[in-house]
């Protein structure tokens, strides 16, 4: 800072005695109350002044009370700063701070991301700028962007890096596996088909096979999308052969594939997944259809986990024949609808059939079959989010080890129906398609990303706000529903108790402090602070202090105690 102490001699002194009030008001305002309004952001994260004190530029308080904007850690040089300090605060290099969108990423994230950003007072780039360390960035499907110092200041990254196993066929087999493994359940858990790997478990597939010839089988590439790379089986002899071994049956996906005929003869990648095809499924007019979800994490320390309250079928252009099952069929099993476009390829008056809003799926479920719509809902929202919680166990762990402050990421869950009304969950997507090309999309995509945004912005926020009042001020028809928040204190379970007389935590319900049920080694309380029907998991050796807690020898399957209750009055009988 030698040029700093410099300059210093030729300002300082000045500042001190004609504008000795202007020191106060910067001190009021981390140094930067005299920029102009729109140069400030109008969001800045949770302990930003903090980091701004400790930053090096800072340390030698050259003029007391005079501190640089914490919006200078993203956009000013070290030049920028030093310049700043030197004069006493008069030369104030321009505050501007960038919010940077991959340029891989679709129009259509660029038109509804832009507008809740650029109310920050940010300004949109596609190209990191030297200098100028973006507050905001929104990845693509690539990496194209060096996350680490936005993060390292604070900034917000629409990457959860311990979250992008499970959104490739594999690691989600494999993190279910690990999570069955640890908990001494018999794998797959009853929502997820019967999967193996391939080609690291093609011997342990075939014996299963052998033991089961009635199953069908559907294989999926590793990192595939878009049903690209999948193949229907049948039998052995159509993965492995003594004529044709599976290795000479693989080759690497290659970018024309993408392009290829959508019913020409395909190869199995060099690690993928072979899973047992759902045959007993429930149709819609005779149409096999899948369901779409998202899941939102939300913040990662502490973390929330909320589950939008949206959803749209993909239905099949074909109708569903299980005794057709060759790769001529495809286009009445593979219910992607970038997939389904291409049916026009290969048949004559081909017409997709438009994804459905589900409470629309619901009712012509229901007109089928002369049911209820709003209990055909209330059945699959609550095996939803049974399901949703035990994903996110699946990666709960690494979070604390691999994630970061401010990294958050919208998930697309797929799930399909089963006959008997059981939902089977299939797999997690990251970048879940972002296309409105129809009704039922352009109901959903723009307030959710709208409000997926607010809610990330308040989690992470200087002026954070209870999640509660963040969803609040949603303005989407659909909304977030909390899953997980784990901002839940000790006092909250100190005073829940079995004949304890302690003031009553408005928190729970009243009359529900004994209420509880376990499920894999933890305590499951229904928690008014969070959303009537959401739940909130609290690990036992928390609640050590309650005598109501009931510790187990060995560690329960908890499913016939949560679907008991599930269907108590006093839980959600709402949809959402």
């Amino acid at each position: 800072m030698a040029f700093s102490r410099r300059l210093l001699s030729g300002y300082a002194g000045q500042r001190a005695g004609s504008d000795s009030g202007h020191a106060a008001d910067l001190a009021d305002d981390g140094g930067g109350s005299s920029f102009p309004a729109e140069q400030r952001s109008r969001w800045l994260p949770a302990s930003c002044r903090e980091r701004v004190k400790e930053h090096l530029a800072s340390a030698g308080d050259l003029v007391p009370g005079l501190d640089l904007p914490p919006e200078a850690l993203f956009c000013w040089t070290a030049a920028d700063m030093e310049m700043f300090f030197a004069s006493g605060g008069y030369v104030k290099p321009k505050l501007r701070l960038l919010y940077y969108i991959s340029p891989e990423c679709p129009q259509t994230i660029v038109d509804l991301v832009s507008p809740s950003l650029r109310m920050q007072n940010w300004a949109c780039t596609v190209r990191p700028e030297p200098g100028n360390t973006p507050i905001f960035v929104w990845e693509g499907s690539r990496p194209s962007i060096d996350p680490s110092p936005t993060l390292s200041r604070g900034g917000l990254v629409n990457r959860v890096a311990p979250v992008l196993p499970i959104t490739r066929k594999v690691g989600m087999l494999r993190a279910l596996q690990k999570w069955c493994s640890c908990r001494r359940q018999e794998f797959p858990p009853p929502w997820y088909p019967v999967t193996f790997e391939l080609p690291t478990s093609l011997e342990e597939w075939k014996q299963h096979v052998s033991q089961h010839p009635a199953k069908r089988w559907i294989y999926k590439p590793n990192g595939g999308a878009r049903g690209v790379g999948i193949i229907l089986v049948s039998a052995v002899e159509e993965v492995d052969s003594p004529e044709r071994p599976f290795k000479e049956r693989c080759r690497p996906q290659r970018p024309e594939d993408l392009h290829a005929s959508p019913l020409e003869e395909r190869y199995f990648a060099p690690t993928g997944i072979i899973q047992e095809y759902v045959q007993d499924l429930q149709l819609l007019k005779g149409h096999k259809f899948a369901v779409r979800a998202y899941l939102l994490i939300a913040r990662v320390q502490p973390l929330l986990v909320l589950l939008h309250g949206a959803a749209y079928a993909k239905v099949c252009g074909q109708e569903f024949d299980s005794q057709c099952f060759t790769q001529a069929d495809l286009f009445r099993h593979v219910t992607e609808q970038e997939f389904q476009k291409m049916g026009g390829q290969v048949h004559e008056d081909w017409k997709v059939r438009p994804v459905m809003l589900l409470e629309e799926l619901a009712q012509e479920l229901a007109d089928e079959t002369s049911g209820s719509a709003e209990v055909w809902l209330e059945k699959f929202w609550a095996q939803v989010q049974v399901i949703c919680h035990q994903v996110v166990d699946t990666f709960r762990e690494s979070l604390r080890d691999g994630a970061q402050l401010g990294m958050f990421e919208i998930l697309g869950l797929d799930f399909v129906c089963k006959a008997d009304g059981s939902v089977s969950f299939l797999e997690a997507n990251r970048d879940p398609s972002w296309v409105i090309d129809g009704g039922a999309k352009k109901a959903i995509i723009p307030t959710l990303v709208t409000d997926l945004l607010h809610i990330v912005l308040q989690a992470h926020g200087e002026s954070c706000t209870s999640i509660a009042d963040s969803l609040q001020t949603c303005t989407g028809r659909y909304k977030f529903r909390v899953l997980i928040d784990e901002t839940c204190s000790r006092e909250d379970l100190e005073a829940i108790g079995c004949g304890r007389e302690k003031k009553r935590n408005s928190a729970f319900y009243e009359g529900e402090e004994e209420r509880h049920i376990e499920l894999d080694g933890r305590l499951l309380l229904p928690c008014r602070r969070l959303e009537m029907g959401d739940f909130l998991l609290v690990k036992l050796e928390e609640a050590a202090a309650s005598s109501s807690v009931r510790r187990s020898e060995v560690a329960p399957d908890g499913r016939d105690e949560l679907r008991s209750f599930l269907q108590t009055p006093s839980t959600c009988r709402g949809g959402w």
